[in-house]
């Protein structure tokens, strides 16, 4: 997990301070100059990074982008309530929950009672505002940065607002599924609180679509043996 978190801290860094060079880099972090060499070199092996007279900097992906939440609202519906209908199924009454920022873990909200007597955390300002108006009482809306794009909270902020909780159970959303069940997402700040949940959580879901599978994006958050995925 350190060297995940070295990574997600190098990628962070690099986009904060905009082609920097290997001693600013060097500077500003506080890590090994021998581990940020070798992330480094990785990273441009892989083609996240690019070193251009000496600056490094994080290329765009094109392979999958963030599509704005209010839009996936309206896409492949019937097949996000079967994956939600499945997901439901996989919780016990009484048991602590954490709900991830998507669009199909919306609708598996809609599934959930107040007589379930669950506790549920989330970072997805809909979902708490949906369970909120459905009259739940124990649901906690975890703290940290906005990501306008899916309407949830993200960072080190909601890492860190995370770490007294455990979870029963958790669901994730994923932007997409590669070919050996890797589960990715767009951007660095939700990376890093799905890599805490999965660590936090007794069991892990992923919810994909047939829409996301054979697919990269930016980052890889988990594997299939940290996640279980949930498709239709």
């Amino acid at each position: 997990m350190k060297k995940a978190n070295n990574q997600l801290v190098i990628l962070e860094t690099i986009r904060q301070l905009k082609n920097p060079t290997f001693k600013e880099l060097q500077q500003k972090l506080d890590i090994p100059e021998s581990t940020i060499r070798r992330i480094l070199t990785n990273f441009e092996r892989s083609g996240k990074v690019v070193k251009d007279l000496g600056m490094y900097q994080i290329v765009a992906q094109p392979l999958v982008r963030e599509t704005p939440y209010y839009e996936k609202t309206f896409t492949n519906i019937d097949k996000k309530k079967e994956i939600a209908m499945k997901a439901f199924y996989c919780i016990k009454d009484g048991e602590s929950v954490f709900l991830d920022g998507g669009t199909t873990i919306d609708f598996l909200a809609d599934l959930l009672e107040i007589g379930q007597h669950l506790n549920i955390v989330t970072n997805s300002i809909p979902i708490f505002l949906k369970l909120f108006e459905k009259g739940f009482k124990d649901i906690v809306l975890i703290g940290g940065n906005y990501n306008a794009t899916n309407q949830s909270l993200v960072g080190f902020g909601a890492v860190d607002f995370i770490e007294k909780y455990n979870f029963d159970v958790s669901f994730l959303e994923v932007s997409s599924v590669d070919n050996e069940y890797n589960c990715y997402t767009t951007s660095v700040d939700d990376c890093q609180i799905k890599q805490r949940i999965i660590e936090k959580s007794k069991f892990c879901f992923a919810l994909a679509d047939e829409t996301k599978f054979n697919k990269k994006s930016f980052i890889k958050f988990g594997s299939k043996k940290d996640v279980i995925i949930i498709s239709e």
